[in-house]
């Protein structure tokens, strides 16, 4: 099961799964670390966050809208179910 991020945004107007690949892709320019790569996929997937969505709109919502912590916690998550992928992913990075 997985979610479509399709339909959810970074900043007004900008989908939140370029953003996500853009820093990506940024990121790998200017690092040869894997791990620092992946971090940046993660790094703002918590704006899946419904009241961060409802923050983007002109219909401003009150209440928690923060992202960071629900970041860490998908990757942290992501990290505890495919240990072994992110190893293979991250290869001989020395972090």
């Amino acid at each position: 099961m997985g979610i479509n991020l399709i339909n959810f945004f970074s900043h007004p107007g900008k989908l939140l799964s370029e953003h996500l690949k853009n820093v990506a892709e940024a990121t790998k320019l200017k690092t040869l670390f894997r791990a620092a790569e992946i971090a940046a996929l993660f790094h703002d997937l918590g704006k899946i966050n419904p009241n961060f969505q409802q923050k983007l709109t002109p219909n401003k919502v009150k209440g928690y809208s923060g992202h960071a912590y629900l970041s860490a916690l998908a990757w942290f998550c992501f990290w505890q179910n495919n240990k072994e992928l992110v190893k293979e992913l991250i290869g001989d990075d020395p972090v």
